[in-house]
């Protein structure tokens, strides 16, 4: 593995942890949600410097990033990954974002699922 995507492949699992802790951790449900969303971007571009051996393209569209990477993705992957990327900005700036914890697990326990898979992608 080159050495930048090492980097962003621990980035990447760093966050994923970090939004595990953060859902058990009471009124951090959204922040938990924000760091599942770069947890899948660092992973994809964990893959995108492994594919191409350049540095990764500047975006936060998980589902560009996907169609340029051409993975090949199941039809509820793709459909989670929306929802997540539709997350992206209500789960980053004040607004009147609520979101319940048992919704907040559901969207962390299919963020890591999404991970796992990346992660055999990389391996």
């Amino acid at each position: 593995m080159r050495d930048e995507a090492g980097e962003w492949r621990r980035f990447a699992a760093e966050d994923m942890l970090a939004a595990e802790v953060l859902l058990e951790t009471p009124g951090l449900s959204r922040l938990a949600v924000f760091l599942c969303h770069e947890a899948i971007e660092k992973a994809l571009k964990a893959i995108w410097v492994e594919r191409h051996g350049t540095a990764p393209q500047r975006t936060h569209n998980l589902l560009h990033l996907v169609a340029t990477l051409e993975l090949e993705m199941e039809d509820e992957r793709l459909a989670f990954l929306r929802t997540l990327h539709a997350l992206l900005v209500p789960s980053r700036y004040p607004n009147p974002f609520d979101l319940p914890q048992e919704r907040a697990r559901y969207y962390v326990q299919e963020a890591r699922g999404l991970f796992e898979w990346l992660q055999r992608l990389m391996s």
